[in-house]
């Protein structure tokens, strides 16, 4: 069990500081208490900055390498949609294997432009990497039916307008630029 935050009355949370000024780090799950609780991390302010700069650095590499493996790149998605449905309600019906295959056919659908695997070019998110978007924006649910993987950038000009507002922009684009 977790210890609770006096404060809060909430588990603790990573870089929550007590009143000595140790920040803490994490639960170590695997290992009970006799009192019943969970084994607690409590580190220096600056044992806690080197850990955590140490664990970004590591994730990055891990991220940087993996980016150009559709099964990884289809669990990474798959998780982000979990963690939107936690916040704004829905479901998450489609397959880590569905959207592995989706990405593997290397097109998105709608455009058939090629996607790029090769991750972050500088800042931001890459515009050619695949992303999983709902068709119908209205419908939270992530099911066959309702998604399509297609280009990042495309995912964030549909937003929550959809294709008839995005091609009545750029047919205006088009004929201001022509």
């Amino acid at each position: 069990m977790k210890r609770l935050n006096p404060n809060t009355n909430q588990p603790f949370k990573r870089g929550e500081t007590r009143k000595d000024g140790y920040k803490f780090l994490s639960y170590h799950y695997n290992n009970l208490k006799k009192n019943g609780f969970y084994l607690e991390s409590w580190v220096k302010p600056e044992v806690f900055e080197r850990t955590t700069k140490q664990q970004k650095e590591c994730s990055l590499i891990h991220n940087k390498k993996n980016q150009s493996n559709p099964v990884f790149r289809a669990k990474n998605m798959i998780q982000a949609a979990k963690t939107r449905c936690k916040k704004y309600g829905g479901e998450v019906t489609v397959t880590w294997d569905w959207v592995t295959e989706k990405i593997k056919h290397g097109k998105c659908e709608l455009t058939d432009l090629p996607f790029d695997l090769s991750g972050v070019k500088k800042v931001g998110k890459n515009p050619y990497s695949p992303s999983i978007d709902r068709i119908d924006p209205n419908n939270k649910n992530y099911e066959i039916g309702n998604v399509r993987i297609i280009l990042q950038s495309l995912n964030m000009a549909l937003s929550n307008y959809g294709v008839k507002h995005l091609l009545f922009i750029t047919d205006a684009l088009r004929n201001k630029l022509n």
